[in-house]
């Protein structure tokens, strides 16, 4: 952190009545001297209807001057307030400015926001600030503590700024404390404040270049902040809505999708049936192909068999005719012989009888 140009150190805390400056600006100044005394504090408790604090009231501790400035938001005191904080930051040297704020519902309140505008329009050597969310539940301060998105919403509340305004907020999210609540002039022990404001950048602020701070403009920058909060949240409910309808037509595509990713599983299941039939009706025409096959093959087979049978038959026929034949041929031939021996002998025999006849004569 660099070192100021103009001397002395000074933490100027604004904020509305009743959010808790002057109580965290005294544990602060006793965090710094554990030794100060009540008379050397801010005056801090409950004020019925308005704040405690009705004009700029200033405490140095060791090196620092702590300022405490009335709220705005008190429509009679709104001028001392306005003149009270212009006085405060026209002091030349180097600053801590910090806001303190307490939300309703979990939103900032436009009035807090109102303040932070004035403030910044009037001093824009401020280029970084701190904003404390006091008095929190804390219930909503874990929860804010415990989500980055809810921390972002809160800071983009605070930085609803008119104009080109681009000085940048450092959040502290303080809960409720106790002892602290609805008591007049008490302390606390708060670590987080003290390490908040260690951390805290400075900076210079020139009394030149500090601009009077208009009270008038409270009600005007209010009812403009409320318009814009209004659209913002038109916005919001808008993006919600187009979200939600987002959402349900994803849901939609993702019902859509595992629909159809069931029929593709159903028709892929059909398909493989459908293979596993035809498969089967295959193997099955194959089996009766097969089948018929060998039926045509027997068949043909006994059809050979006969044929040959009947061939070896006619064969046999024939050989058995031929036989016949050619043993009718040697019983013609045996006969024929028979005859030509028999015809031989009586030829012999008539011969020898003609001869004996010749003898005799």
């Amino acid at each position: 952190m660099a070192k100021g140009s103009l001397s002395g150190r000074k933490c100027v805390f604004v904020g509305n009545p009743g959010v808790g400056k002057s109580t965290l600006l005294n544990c602060l100044m006793l965090s710094k001297n554990p030794q100060l005394a009540k008379d050397d504090m801010f005056k801090s408790g409950v004020s019925i209807v308005k704040g405690l604090t009705y004009k700029l009231v200033e405490k140095t501790v060791d090196d620092t001057l702590f300022m405490d400035t009335p709220g705005l938001e008190d429509a009679e005191m709104r001028k001392q307030a306005a003149e009270a904080i212009t006085m405060a930051l026209r002091k030349n040297g180097f600053y801590q400015v910090v806001f303190v704020v307490t939300l309703e519902a979990g939103r900032m309140r436009p009035q807090d926001v109102t303040v932070i505008n004035l403030v910044l329009k009037s001093a824009k050597e401020i280029i970084h600030y701190g904003v404390i969310f006091n008095k929190l539940s804390n219930g909503l301060c874990k929860k804010i503590n415990a989500c980055n998105e809810s921390k972002a919403k809160l800071i983009a509340q605070v930085t609803l700024q008119e104009g080109d305004n681009t000085a940048l907020p450092f959040p502290l999210f303080l809960p409720e404390i106790e002892e602290l609540e609805d008591i007049d002039d008490v302390t606390a022990d708060i670590p987080a404040l003290k390490q908040f404001m260690q951390k805290l950048p400075h900076h210079d602020i020139h009394v030149q270049n500090v601009e009077k701070i208009e009270p008038d403009k409270f009600e005007k920058y209010l009812q403009e902040l409320e318009k814009l909060r209004e659209l913002k949240e038109n916005r919001e409910l808008m993006i919600q809505k187009e979200i939600e309808e987002k959402r349900k037509y994803e849901a939609k595509i993702e019902k859509q999708r595992e629909e159809d990713k069931v029929r593709r599983e159903q028709e892929l299941k059909i398909q493989e049936q459908n293979a596993e039939r035809a498969r089967v009706i295959m193997l099955e025409k194959e089996q009766e192909r097969k089948k018929h096959l060998e039926k045509l093959r027997n068949e043909e087979a006994e059809r050979n068999a006969k044929r040959v049978a009947e061939l070896q038959e006619q064969e046999r026929q024939q050989i058995e005719e031929k036989k016949r034949q050619h043993q009718e041929q040697l019983a013609q031939q045996e006969r024929m012989r028979s005859e030509m021996n028999a015809r031989h002998v009586a030829e012999v025999l008539r011969m020898e009888d003609e001869g004996n006849e010749c003898i005799i004569l």
